[in-house]
């Protein structure tokens, strides 16, 4: 992953997010809406993810 492709703060849009966990974007919206996943921030009217949350999900075997 190349971190370069985030904000300056660390945040994602949910596109790369998605990409990072292999997962697809439709499922990372649906387990937002649940209240399921990584943390993740709207910010003007787009919801992102920081690289760190979406590690520390991936290490926590949140995906198996």
């Amino acid at each position: 992953m190349n971190i370069s492709e985030s904000t300056p703060d660390g945040r994602v849009p949910r596109s790369r997010a998605a990409a990072i966990l292999g997962l697809s974007a439709k499922t990372l919206a649906n387990w937002q809406t649940r209240g399921l996943g990584p943390r993740s921030v709207r910010v003007g009217g787009r919801r992102f993810y920081y690289v760190a949350d979406l590690l520390a999900f991936i290490e926590a075997g949140a995906l198996v």
